[in-house]
């Protein structure tokens, strides 16, 4: 048992985040509700081999804490998933928090996410992000906007998934959960090998019956994709996590029908080009509605285009990893499973 019991703790994992972990962890430390008595802030530096740990002490923050990790882990886990598990064992708080290196968290995003747990009687929070321009250049600024719209669809299906009980998902670039939900679940280093690292994640707390409650609203804004070829290369990474997921399923069931449609109307009768109409509005409805729910109306103008793009990408990242042996992640390459 500590001296200083925390009401919260922040786990962050940085490789090589040098440029962006000063602005993450000042974001962390200036929540509103939570000074260095309540909150702490445990960064795992994970085989920098920049100037993050250096950074983030020069900060002077009395309630962080820093481990480092100098070597590629031997379990069979992903370097991730190594460093959390180290961050989840040193995180006092009753709830913990977890983001990315490069995020930087809206003053309210660890007091409004404990409150509404406290409405749904929640045992863990999922959101989805918001993508900042990783440059000032157009490219930069357009897959910001499109994947801060993938990321509300995506944290959209999982809260239909969970309403509909099966296992669902959630990213880890805005999650809370409380520590009796992860000791329900097993506790740190049960989960299995996944590139896909916040998925397994999730598989491992539905499994263990934990409430989660889902907002639309992003609290966290993390560094989007430079250009396409970067997206794809995040895209082949996602991609390769392996097994089946009902998420999985559901989603790619539901981009499915738009392509299949989409190539009926081209070849087929008039009725079917009725139905892809009908399934590609109703695409564009949805994606316009989630952006309003989520207070991001600057994004709605990629109602319209949201889908048949995102589709596009899946098919060629499918194109492009087949007959691919390994995925580079972090330094390291892995070999898919």
């Amino acid at each position: 048992m500590t001296q200083n019991p925390k009401q919260i703790s922040f786990v962050i994992t940085a490789h090589n985040e040098a440029p962006f972990i000063e602005a993450c962890l000042l974001s962390l430390a200036g929540q509103q509700g939570f000074d260095e008595k309540s909150a702490q802030i445990v960064l795992v530096d994970d085989r920098s081999t920049d100037l993050t740990a250096e950074a983030a002490k020069g900060l002077g923050l009395p309630n962080l804490e820093l481990v480092s990790i100098k070597n590629r882990p031997d379990a069979d886990l992903t370097a991730r998933q190594a460093a959390l598990d180290k961050g989840f064992l040193l995180a006092e708080g009753d709830w913990v928090f977890v983001t990315d290196a490069d995020a930087n968290a809206r003053p309210s995003w660890a007091d409004s996410t404990l409150a509404l747990a406290g409405r749904k009687n929640a045992q863990a929070v999922a959101g989805p992000v918001a993508f900042k321009p990783a440059n000032k250049s157009l490219a930069a600024r357009f897959w910001a906007a499109f994947f801060s719209v993938d990321s509300l669809f995506y944290i959209f299906w999982c809260k239909a998934l969970c309403f509909m009980g099966r296992p669902s998902g959630f990213v880890f670039g805005n999650l809370a959960f409380c520590r009796k939900a992860l000791l329900k679940a097993g506790g740190p280093g049960v989960w299995s090998f996944s590139l896909t690292e916040d998925l397994v994640f999730a598989r491992m707390l539905f499994s263990a019956k934990i409430k989660v409650a889902y907002r639309l609203f992003p609290g966290v804004s993390v560094t989007g994709c430079p250009s396409l070829a970067a997206c794809m290369e995040r895209g082949m990474r996602i991609g390769a996590g392996g097994g089946f997921s009902w998420l999985f399923a559901l989603l790619t069931g539901w981009m499915a029908l738009l392509a299949f449609l989409g190539a009926g109307a081209l070849f087929g009768p008039a009725w079917l080009v009725w139905l892809f109409c009908l399934r590609y509005l109703a695409g564009v409805f949805l994606v316009f509605a989630l952006c309003l729910v989520a207070r991001r109306p600057t994004l709605v103008w990629l109602a319209p285009f949201y889908e048949p793009l995102i589709t596009l990408m899946g098919v060629a990242v499918l194109v492009k990893s087949a007959g691919k042996k390994s995925i580079h992640w972090a330094g390291i390459d892995y070999q898919r499973r």
